[in-house]
């Protein structure tokens, strides 16, 4: 190989990392976090939103996320009679994000579309 088909590929493998980095952010950004102190926050948080009630269909205005909760970047905030939803990234079948119960039951989904990170903490992926 001389050296122009050499650039061309250096320049070639460069420009795929630089097209898989904006993946590389979305996959990390959809992923749950697994810390306990996080996780331990982020409940705490979700019963402390309970007494608003069920907010209308545009949820909890962004401006009374708690800190835990707004670090997140979630899309939207909702409260449930079951607890709170943090959405993190929406989609026609349920998106992913976090389903705090906060009354000690179980989720509203089936089971199945859960992963129970502890402390009434479950994330959910398009399910």
């Amino acid at each position: 190989m001389g050296k122009l088909g050499k650039v061309a590929l250096s320049v070639g493998v460069v420009l795929v990392g630089l097209a898989a980095i904006p993946i590389v952010v979305e996959w990390i950004h959809l992923s749950p976090t697994h810390r306990d102190a996080k996780l331990l926050a982020m409940s705490g948080e979700a019963r402390a939103l309970m007494p608003l009630g069920h907010q209308d269909w545009l949820g909890v205005p962004k401006n009374r996320w708690p800190h835990t909760t707004a670090s997140l970047d979630p899309q939207w905030v909702q409260t449930y009679n079951w607890g709170i939803e943090v959405e993190i990234s929406g989609f026609f079948d349920g998106g992913w994000g976090y389903h705090i119960v906060t009354d000690g039951g179980a989720p509203p989904w089936p089971i199945e579309c859960y992963e129970n990170l502890g402390h009434g903490v479950y994330w959910h992926d398009p399910c």
